[in-house]
């Protein structure tokens, strides 16, 4: 519809780990179902990691990397090697606190080590965006 013709669709989850995972319906908005935030309705669904993304795509350089994945944003950052850190230049995300802060600071510390100069803006108490850029 669009006309572009550089853009990959894979009919799967980012996550953690690659296999099977469990997503969580959210009734009310649709385009909030998590793999974190536990809702009445679930499915299982086929995930993928950032890494292996990167690898199956050849991708040497990232320029911009946006995610916004209703929670899953921590543990497929925590788990993504600095080698592929390197390979990115700028991250936009979405981050969703649905306990507390301590994942967040976490995230935070881990994009400083890994080289990148952070903003963040709270959009609530519960979300805002992070901003990722490599110095």
């Amino acid at each position: 519809i669009n006309k572009i013709n550089n853009v990959k669709i894979f009919n799967k989850a980012v996550s953690d780990k690659n296999g099977m995972v469990t997503m969580y319906y959210d009734n009310k908005d649709h385009a909030a179902h998590s793999l974190i935030h536990k809702q009445n309705k679930e499915i299982k669904i086929e995930s993928i990691t950032l890494e292996k993304i990167f690898e199956m795509e050849n991708i040497k350089t990232c320029d911009y990397l946006k995610l916004d994945c209703e929670g899953s944003e921590f543990m497929i950052l925590e788990n993504l090697s600095t080698n592929y850190f390197r390979k990115i230049k700028k991250i936009l995300l979405e981050y969703h606190l649905f306990n507390d802060e301590i994942q967040l600071n976490k995230l935070k510390n881990r994009l400083i080590e890994e080289g990148f100069k952070l903003q963040v803006f709270p959009t609530n108490s519960k979300m805002g965006m992070l901003f990722a850029k490599k110095e």
